[in-house]
């Protein structure tokens, strides 16, 4: 009889810890993605200060603003945008630099992380065609990446307005601490 017990009693704490453990994992389910589409209408572009040190036009934060409409109203606002670029003017047409922004809605705003920009002769801008934007949410968007594609141009025309594809992600940025060295 005692032995029936034992067998019973371990038989209800391993059925108890199984169903604890589903049960976590269910509070630790991430909603599925949200697929967003949308355009982009570029507006008032004021710029910012540039200054040429030697060969190389050094543009700091050159300001645009643009208006999103988009499928999913947590994305729907205002987005501006400021960038550094450095442009060669020693007949390379070399440049490079990096952007960031950020898009102010109803609900709250989301702030881009800093994208990488690039052209060169010959080979295609890195925001010219297509562009990628990745974006941390603030407020009421806390805990949520939106991680977009905007086309700007395509087979060398200008898509006016820009195509906005990509989704709203609840998660975070995987962290860069464990790159190789």
């Amino acid at each position: 009889m005692r032995r029936i017990r034992s067998s019973a009693i371990t038989a209800i704490a391993i059925g108890l810890l199984a169903g604890s453990a589903v049960g976590v994992a269910a509070q630790d389910e991430v909603a599925a993605p949200v697929e967003v589409t949308g355009t982009a209408v570029e507006g008032a572009c004021p710029g910012g200060p540039s200054q040429v040190d030697g060969y190389v036009d050094k543009t700091r934060g050159y300001v645009c603003r643009s208006t999103w409409s988009m499928s999913d109203l947590r994305l729907d606002g205002e987005f501006t945008r400021a960038w550094n670029l450095d442009w060669y003017l020693d007949g390379t047409e070399m440049n490079f630099g990096y952007a960031t922004g950020r898009l102010e809605t109803d609900g709250g705003s989301w702030l881009q992380r800093p994208g990488l920009r690039a052209g060169m002769p010959g080979e295609p801008d890195l925001w010219e065609d297509a562009e990628l934007l990745v974006f941390d949410g603030e407020d009421a968007f806390q805990g949520l990446l939106a991680v977009l594609f905007s086309v700007s141009r395509e087979d060398g025309v200008e898509v006016d307005p820009a195509r906005l594809h990509g989704y709203i992600i609840e998660d975070e940025y995987p962290p860069s601490g464990h790159l190789a060295e």
